[in-house]
């Protein structure tokens, strides 16, 4: 599938040669975007699964990520920054967007990059778009740690939300800071043997928290998050067909 942003951003490398600007940045990710849904079959926003256009064979995108540096992350960030940025510009009279942008707890102690998510997210509000940061399950031990740049970017409207989130986390959910958890679909099929676990999903929605179910691939998919409280869905089966 072809990047998400082709033909919109201002970056080129071999694989999208897009323009032959001198100013024009080299490209190092492409871009895929999945849909999110309500729970009512309504277009709400997508989550962009950045993959690299130069990857070792040995390495699988897990691994990729799971070891990725700082640095490199930091890197990533701002191309896609960017890249929403030119995005946005293009489509500014069509529709408004909600962005899932998937963030490493190491970067959100990481200044520069707090100060890049919070510019992103006052420019798109300007066009009734929203970003939405994905705090990832990784580096959970930066948790205390990482509050002041998570205050940062509600203050700039952005939402936040934790990504493969378990009943069984040792995150306390808090409404000032959590607006949304992601959960993984297979996860709730494994769990619902429990009755504390319905019990809490409904405990997360009177906190006024928002619920998104991950891997919704077929009807039966869809039809399972319908008979519990999520608020959204997403994956690759289209609620609309």
């Amino acid at each position: 599938m072809p990047c998400f942003f082709y033909g919109t951003c201002n970056y080129t490398s071999a694989y999208c040669s897009q323009s032959n600007k001198s100013d024009n940045s080299i490209c190092s990710y492409s871009h895929l975007a999945q849909k999110v849904f309500t729970r009512y079959g309504l277009f709400y926003g997508m989550e962009f699964l950045s993959q690299p256009l130069h990857i070792q064979s040995y390495y699988t995108l897990n691994n990729y990520y799971t070891s990725m540096l700082p640095s490199k992350h930091k890197l990533l960030l701002v191309e896609l920054v960017h890249k929403i940025y030119s995005f946005q510009r293009s489509n500014s009279s069509s529709m408004n967007y909600s962005y899932f942008l998937k963030v490493e707890r190491f970067s959100l102690l990481d200044q520069y990059v707090v100060e890049k998510l919070c510019d992103l997210s006052r420019y798109i509000e300007c066009f009734g778009s929203t970003l939405i940061v994905e705090i990832t399950e990784r580096h959970l031990q930066l948790y205390k740690y990482t509050i002041e740049g998570e205050y940062a970017l509600k203050d700039a409207g952005a939402i936040l939300a934790l990504d493969g989130f378990t009943y069984e986390s040792n995150i306390v959910l808090d409404v000032t800071r959590h607006d949304v958890i992601k959960l993984e679909l297979s996860y709730v099929r494994e769990s619902l043997a429990k009755a504390e676990f319905i019990e809490w999903l409904y405990t997360i929605k009177e906190l006024g928290i928002k619920i998104v179910a991950k891997q919704v691939q077929t009807k039966e998919d869809y039809d399972l998050t319908l008979s519990l409280p999520f608020d959204y869905v997403q994956g690759y089966y289209e609620v609309l067909n």
